[in-house]
């Protein structure tokens, strides 16, 4: 992990990954941890 994401969740802080793609979830990368200190991912539905 980097220094300044121990650092922040050292203080409290909870990482998020604002980063669902279609890409992502056909690959299945999301399922596979970004970083240890990443606590949940975010995603914007948009309709069409």
């Amino acid at each position: 992990m980097s220094a300044p994401l121990t650092a922040l969740t050292e203080t409290g802080v909870s990482i998020w990954l604002d980063d669902l793609s279609r890409g992502r979830l056909i690959e299945g990368s999301v399922a596979r941890p970004v970083a240890p200190a990443v606590a949940g991912l975010l995603a914007r539905i948009l309709g069409r």
